[in-house]
């Protein structure tokens, strides 16, 4: 039976669905009976090629939760509005992607999960719109400008429950992602992710004890940052992508007392690594890539004492060949992963091929989902 058909026999015959889940389903259209479903809590359309949702949605009253993720999904209707008991809306396709909402969101007061939206030059949207989510616990927001970034952390404030966040600027390898304004940072958070330059690391990050993941992209930061980071006493996963423009990176005794995982990227002005005796005490997996000044070896390898998994990739010739002979000094127990290839910052063609293949567009996967649904009885 054609998809189109079997959507619509199953919104026919099944009225009092609670539960109705497409993920990996072939489909590109819903059509407006959906707005016949007032029961429905649960709506999943993740990694499905719908592009628009029917304006009928709005009588879905009771909507709890809605997954858009990896979907062809860019903007929510105005009806969006008129989900009272909505708590979950999830609709990033990437680390940098987010949907556009054009309706209010005053009668969301209930928004748990708001993940990942797409902000416009409109300033209200920031100083008004989203000034009621004050229960939400996982926060993404991306295409910030510069002169948004005081109205955000005005928002933040007052989410006092909120436990993970993301912030993407509009172009985050240019645009300053402004967000030195001195506020009360929610205690609670625990994953940060922070997508643009930054002039320096902002005052509250310190103030974050109970932080165990963040993630910094294009942030441009320097030696002092990395003490401001290894004094957050629950970290526990920390990812610098591009973010670092130091020379010197020196992890001093008794710093990142709990991180597990460390992973650095394109640390491109890195010609010296330090880690002293006791410093990163807990780490298990140390993961670089793409250091093109960076020859030695980092020095205090051996200091890290619970080190399972060691990996180089994309580093230069003269790193290559030094680690070569310095492998052999790596316990037994340590799973070494070393890629041959070698980062040529003028070997443009190879080296944007691997960044494409890394760290490029999320891929959309597909595997022949079926329709899941359930009914009220």
């Amino acid at each position: 039976m054609p998809q189109k058909a079997t959507v619509q026999v199953t919104f026919a015959k099944f009225k009092l669905l609670t539960s109705l889940d497409f993920e990996d389903c072939p489909i590109d259209h819903l059509p407006n009976e959906l707005g016949n479903l007032l029961h429905l809590r649960y709506l999943n359309l993740r990694n499905t090629d719908v592009e628009e949702l029917p304006r009928s949605i709005g009588k879905l009253h009771n909507l709890e939760s809605l997954d858009l993720r990896f979907s062809l999904v860019e903007e929510l209707p105005v009806e969006i509005s008129d989900f009272p008991k909505l708590k979950h809306l999830l609709a990033h396709g990437g680390y940098a992607t987010g949907l556009k909402i054009k309706g209010s969101f005053k009668h969301l007061e209930f928004l748990q999960t708001l993940f990942t939206i797409k902000v416009e030059d409109d300033v209200s949207f920031l100083n008004e719109g989203l000034q009621v989510l004050t229960k939400t616990r996982k926060f993404g927001i991306c295409n910030l400008k510069r002169e948004q970034g005081g109205y955000l952390c005005t928002v933040l404030e007052k989410m006092t429950s909120l436990q993970s966040l993301l912030v993407y600027a509009v172009n985050h390898q240019v645009e300053i992602l402004d967000l030195e304004s001195e506020f009360s940072p929610p205690i609670q958070l625990q994953s940060l992710w922070l997508g643009g330059q930054l002039d320096r690391l902002p005052n509250w990050i310190s103030k974050l004890h109970n932080l165990s993941k963040l993630i910094l992209s294009y942030s441009n930061l320097m030696d002092e940052s990395v003490e401001v980071l290894q004094a957050l006493p629950n970290l526990k996963s920390l990812v610098l992508f591009w973010a670092y423009n130091g020379e010197r990176m020196h992890f001093g005794g008794g710093g990142f007392q709990k991180l597990k995982y460390l992973y650095l990227v394109g640390l491109d002005s890195l010609n010296e690594m330090l880690i002293d005796e006791g410093a990163l005490p807990l780490l298990e997996r140390l993961e670089m890539r793409s250091c093109p000044m960076l020859e030695e070896v980092p020095s205090g390898l051996q200091n890290l004492r619970y080190l399972e998994v060691l990996s180089f990739a994309w580093m230069t010739e003269e790193f290559n060949q030094r680690w070569s002979q310095q492998e052999s000094k790596i316990p037994r127990h340590v799973r070494i992963h070393r890629s041959e290839d070698t980062y040529d910052p003028d070997d443009k063609a190879s080296f944007e091929a691997w960044m494409k293949r890394k760290f490029g567009a999320w891929k959309r996967r597909r595997f022949g989902g079926r329709i899941r649904i359930t009914q009220h009885l």
